[in-house]
């Protein structure tokens, strides 16, 4: 017979599996009660721009950022991986489902267009 948690009695392991319960319930309640709104503007000159919007604030100021490495595009899918001149990155899943999908391919042309014309600068 195989054990998971040979020579532990009953009360541990109940003391354990409700922690990890209530460790999981508090980080869904956060993520369900920390919403956040993300506009990402491109302008014409190739820059990109992310504001940032909790659930209840009205004004929000648009930060300046650069695509980072990492960042990955698929058909109907984007992790982009946005750095601030101060060094902190913001991390976005999106999804065809997150925007319309005119939208989606907008801003997924125009983010390989800054990728390519990035990497032609550094060589």
């Amino acid at each position: 017979m195989i054990y998971f948690m040979p020579d532990i009695d009953a009360g541990l392991r109940y003391t354990l599996a409700s922690a990890c319960s209530f460790a999981a319930l508090l980080s869904v309640l956060r993520l369900t009660l920390q919403k956040r709104q993300y506009r990402i503007v491109v302008s014409d000159g190739g820059q990109i721009y992310l504001t940032c919007q909790f659930r209840d604030a009205h004004n929000a100021d648009a930060q300046l950022v650069r695509i980072a490495d990492g960042s990955t595009i698929w058909s109907s899918f984007m992790l982009l991986r946005l750095r601030t001149d101060e060094g902190k990155i913001y991390s976005l899943a999106l999804t065809t489902d997150s925007m319309s999908v005119g939208n989606f391919r907008a801003l997924a042309v125009a983010v390989r267009y800054i990728i390519h014309r990035n990497r032609a600068e550094k060589k």
